[in-house]
């Protein structure tokens, strides 16, 4: 169920807000902000995430979490599913020839289509 005060910029409703960077390569020249955060914004011009009046967030760092800790169980988590994508990928080997084939083969293949550049 939805917050009855959320989406609202008001006194005591939710704050949940993110602080770019708009002078960071991806918004210069700054010309269409939706484009830009859509198609270029990595997540690198992000200097502040606030989520429920909470700085989570501030200038490259976490506030309220343990960095270190997060990656070691990150670390750890990941670790543990090294022999189950060593596995995908020994299967994916096996079919990866077949795969390439017939991408060469539809690269291959004239379907009538005239591309012309404006």
């Amino acid at each position: 169920m939805r917050e009855p005060d959320l989406g609202t910029l008001a006194i005591g409703a939710p704050a949940d807000l993110i602080v770019l960077d708009l002078s960071a390569l991806p918004f210069v020249p700054l010309n269409n902000l939706p484009r830009q955060l859509v198609h270029c914004e990595l997540g690198t011009s992000v200097r502040m995430t606030m989520v429920d009046g909470k700085v989570l967030y501030l200038d490259g760092h976490l506030t309220q979490m343990d960095e270190a800790e997060i990656l070691a169980e990150a670390a750890e988590l990941f670790g543990s599913k090294t022999r189950d994508m060593d596995k995908a990928d020994a299967k994916m080997a096996r079919i990866l020839p077949y795969y390439r084939a017939m991408y060469e083969k539809a690269a291959q293949t004239d379907v009538s289509i005239e591309r012309r550049l404006p």
